[in-house]
């Protein structure tokens, strides 16, 4: 499996989904900033792909891949994929809940590039929270069930 063993909890679990048969420049960048990120920051990136191109690209980059769309049941009525038979994010953002302990779980498009000042904003944001300042409702990530 490609799972990677982890710590007990993180500050941000990222899921993202991408089907590509061969190189894509946008995704590889993506993968790489957050391969960097994952080295410096309490952080785990979480690619959910079937293509065996991006399984090489998250093992030389250490991106943790879930290579099947988990699902709980073939009889479950919830829809668990989209037109493009790509998983919903509701779906993955569940699979990393169930797999990662973190205090913050999130989506990220795969052709879009993470900020690095995204760790003090999280950072202030848990703080604020904490102390009773802001609900879960403001949290621009969800912590919580979608």
């Amino acid at each position: 499996h490609r799972l990677r063993p982890q710590p007990s909890s993180f500050r941000l679990v990222l899921c993202l989904s991408a089907e590509f048969q061969s190189a894509d420049q946008a995704v590889e960048y993506t993968l790489r900033a957050l391969s960097l990120l994952q080295r410096h920051f309490s952080f785990r990136a979480v690619l959910f792909s079937a293509s065996p191109f991006a399984a090489h690209l998250c093992n030389r980059l250490g991106i943790d891949l879930i290579p099947a769309y988990m699902c709980e049941s073939p009889l479950s009525l919830t829809r668990r994929t989209n037109f493009a038979k790509l998983p919903v994010v509701p779906e993955l953002l569940k699979a990393c809940r169930k797999l990662y302990s973190a205090d913050f779980y999130g989506y990220l498009n795969s052709d879009i590039l993470p900020s690095p000042s995204l760790f003090p904003v999280l950072d202030f944001l848990l703080s604020k929270h904490s102390q009773g300042e802001l609900t879960d409702g403001v949290s621009p990530l969800s912590r919580g069930e979608p």
